[in-house]
């Protein structure tokens, strides 16, 4: 049951996103995957312990505070249970996956709801185990697997309590809460080798303030696991820490069956901001933002370029994002946001006959897809340059020149897909040779800026960059025309 429940779910998700759906190959090639459990959810779980021997190394060649380090470590399964529970569970209410079993003679449980959420929290448990092992006592492993054990089923309560109270379909200032979240989750589950080299650091170089903060508090979450070298102390502290658990699990998951029996969407329709766009070009991005803040499977192809840079980040905060390093990021996610030109044109599925009947031109449909691209990567520039501008002072404010280059990259690739798109709105024919040159293209101004910075002097070289993305910028504004 538990397979074909697995195997559904993925289906609904895939077909749900307009970026394999149109693709029956494709369609298949990943069902064939990510339906599988042991695909899946094995694969995932080698990948975590791997990750997971950088966890135990550090706590076995730690010279003191063993205990304290794994009751740090013990919120990254906390948390990955916490995300993975209260997506899935959103999943398999709102694509109703239980509702070819109602007219069948099969008995239906909210355990198998519990189980298919749990299958994908798995890998959570091998990320830790190496933790445990190095623990190197009998008792304090054992007690290390139970306080892994709990931590994850506390996620997965907590999780489903989320969703029963704030996972019904809302609009308004809530949905903008809840979309931030899903995109702070998407981030820290993908970048989740950068989060743990980031604790090892953080733990490494501040273990006696932590070991003070964890004994005063060794009654709370998650500092109660520091006890692990304390069996009745320990055993005590988990007994509460499981009732609490199972109590809230019972109370949510029978909340959660009757949303499954009973569908039902909670909030006004009327509810929240409006917002009227007058611009055509700024109504189709944000019709496509949109689409995407609510779709996290969509959300998670636009943030490709977040995903791509994560190590160059990862140094450029370490050294204090330093301008140097931070101009780096900037030019590689500005570049990257030429992959995005796909996904933002697949946003319309099967809409572009639509499309068509509306008085929107070529040109300005094209022109908001490109602001669809920039979205993302400009909202992640503009935060890296505020705060290299706030850690380094005035020699880090001309980077604030370089805060429209997603957007000029952006104009460049929907400069290339118009010339394959012909005089209507259609999906352009477009293939592995296309997405070279459109690459390429992006590449030139990306590289004139960098060769700038390495042969013109301070601060001209600032200035000629932004001369070269302004000049890209209007040039295939002109093509598009």
């Amino acid at each position: 049951m538990l397979r074909l429940l697995y195997r559904e779910l993925r289906y609904r998700i895939m077909k749900d996103n307009p970026m394999i759906a149109g693709d029956p190959e494709k369609l298949e090639k990943n069902l064939k995957h990510q339906g599988s459990i042991l695909w899946s959810v094995g694969l995932q779980s080698i990948v975590y312990l791997g990750l997971g021997a950088m966890l135990g190394a550090s706590i076995y060649f730690a010279k003191e505070g063993r205990a304290v380090i794994f009751a740090s470590y013990l919120l990254l399964p906390f948390i990955i249970s916490l995300y993975t529970s209260t997506l899935n569970v959103s999943y398999a209410v709102s694509m109703g996956i239980f509702e070819p079993l109602k007219p069948l003679p099969v008995k239906s449980s909210p355990l198998y709801l519990s189980a298919l959420i749990l299958l994908d929290v798995v890998p959570a448990f091998f990320l830790l185990l190496p933790a445990v092992l190095a623990l190197a006592n009998v008792p304090a492993a054992l007690l290390g697997i139970l306080w892994t054990l709990t931590a994850i089923f506390m996620g997965h309560s907590l999780g489903l309590f989320i969703y029963v109270h704030f996972g019904t379909i809302h609009v308004g200032r809530r949905s903008i809460l809840k979309n931030i979240g899903k995109t702070i989750g998407i981030l820290l589950i993908v970048g989740i080798y950068y989060v743990i080299r980031f604790m090892e650091d953080y733990i490494e170089s501040h273990i006696e303030m932590l070991a003070g903060i964890f004994e005063r508090y060794s009654f709370a979450f998650p500092m109660a696991a520091s006890t692990v070298y304390e069996p009745l102390k320990s055993i005590g502290l988990l007994t509460l820490y499981m009732a609490f658990s199972l109590a809230l699990y019972i109370y949510t998951l029978r909340r959660v069956w009757e949303a499954v029996s009973e569908p039902r969407v909670v909030g006004k329709t009327g509810e929240g901001f409006r917002l009227s766009v007058k611009e055509p070009v700024v109504a189709v991005a944000l019709k496509d933002l949109k689409t995407v803040f609510r779709r996290s499977q969509l959300l998670a192809s636009f943030l490709v370029p977040v995903y791509v840079v994560f190590y160059p980040l990862y140094q450029a905060i370490s050294s204090g994002l330093r301008p140097s390093e931070t101009l780096l990021v900037l030019l590689i996610v500005s570049l990257l946001t030429s992959m995005l030109s796909d996904a933002a044109l697949k946003l319309e599925a099967e809409g572009f006959e639509f499309l068509r009947t509306l008085p929107l031109q070529r040109e300005t449909f094209l022109m908001g897809k490109a602001l669809t691209m920039a979205a993302i990567p400009t909202g992640m520039v503009a935060i890296l340059v505020t705060l290299s501008v706030l850690l380094n002072g005035a020699k880090a404010l001309p980077l604030l020149l370089y805060l429209p280059l997603p957007l000029a990259t952006a104009l460049i690739s929907v400069a290339y897909v118009a010339s394959k798109m012909g005089d209507d709105i259609a999906m352009p024919k477009m293939g592995f040779v296309d997405s070279i040159a459109m690459f390429l293209l992006t590449l030139i101004p990306v590289l004139l800026i960098g060769i700038a910075h390495l042969l013109i002097g301070h601060p001209e070289d600032y200035l000629a960059g932004f001369i070269i993305e302004m000049a890209v910028m209007l040039t295939a504004s002109r093509i598009l025309r």
